[in-house]
């Protein structure tokens, strides 16, 4: 008696001998050097009533691919549903189970209906001393219910408007929300399962352009992506650096003043002036331009200048 390590192990040289045994006494030999056999889910996985074997034709590869299902684990069994799928490998899953597979089905011993054979008696007895001399099949019945199929999915409906201060939400089915959408019980916004693209169709209808000069241009290159120091900017790409000074406070007033950013200027106890918080709404189109649809909002806390 032979000990496999693996389960593949085992079904290549099962298949070696019921090939042996039954299909080319029959005058059907099976071509194995074409053929790979592994333990695996068919195509219709963990369904109910699921195939137990399954053999692919050879156009992926050039192999006919045989697939044992799991929850099989007991030798005989095991040795008629490979049996069984071999008859398929033969002519390359031509014919289905129709005439060319029945015949060779009771030519070897399978017995029943063509879509769900069987070993017969004798094929049984046979299958017995097949399993004496190759041993135990190194596998355990895979124990699992199929996933039962999702019911009604809920939707999360959220009120735009409340989102960021106190959110709002209820959840309700898709079908529902086709009908009509729910109005927000705080402040009587229309909801939506889609919050992100209603603030982007928002940004888009309060679309500007506003032009900006040379100078005011780089410091928003600044303000964007660079972290002020107490004397110098840092990149946040490692590169570059400066100085901040009264003049760039002027363009920053500028850049205020046309609604661009927003900050606070405040004096610490030291008397040194801090940017506190610093929004930047728009970003450099490239064109000395600032486009709204392009919005970031940078947050820079507490960074002073001497």
């Amino acid at each position: 008696m032979r000990q496999f390590k693996t389960r593949e192990q085992y079904l290549v040289a099962m298949a070696k001998e019921i090939n042996d045994v039954f299909f080319i006494p029959a005058g059907y030999p099976v071509k194995l050097d074409k053929v790979k056999v592994s333990c695996g889910f068919t195509t219709q996985g963990g369904k109910k009533n699921a195939a137990i074997g399954q053999c692919f034709n050879d156009k992926t590869n050039g192999f006919n691919e045989i697939f044992i299902h799991p929850v099989l684990a007991d030798e005989s069994r095991v040795g008629d549903v490979l049996a069984h799928e071999m008859i398929h490998a033969y002519d390359n899953c031509k014919n289905g189970h129709r005439g060319p597979f029945r015949r060779i089905a009771l030519a070897i011993g399978l017995t029943g209906k063509m879509t769900a054979t069987i070993a017969s008696d004798e094929m049984k007895i046979k299958l017995a001393k097949i399993q004496k001399k190759l041993g135990k099949y190194p596998h355990e019945a895979l124990d699992y219910k199929p996933v039962k199929k999702q019911g009604t999915r809920m939707l999360k409906i959220e009120c735009p408007k409340c989102a960021d201060s106190s959110p709002y939400f209820v959840r309700m089915s898709k079908t529902m929300l086709v009908k009509g959408a729910p109005l927000c019980g705080q402040c009587g916004t229309k909801m939506t399962d889609d919050i992100a693209s209603v603030l982007i169709d928002e940004i888009q209808k309060n679309k500007k352009v506003i032009e900006v000069t040379t100078e005011e241009s780089h410091l928003l290159h600044d303000l964007a992506y660079s972290e002020f120091s107490d004397e110098s900017i840092e990149r946040g790409n490692g590169g570059g650096g400066g100085y901040i000074d009264k003049h760039d406070l002027k363009i920053a007033q500028s850049l205020k003043n046309k609604g661009i950013i927003d900050y606070e200027k405040m004096e610490n106890t030291t008397g040194n002036p801090i940017w506190g918080w610093v929004r930047s709404y728009f970003l450099n189109t490239g064109e000395n331009k600032v486009d709204s649809n392009e919005s970031r909002i940078i947050n820079i806390v507490h960074h002073r200048y001497k």
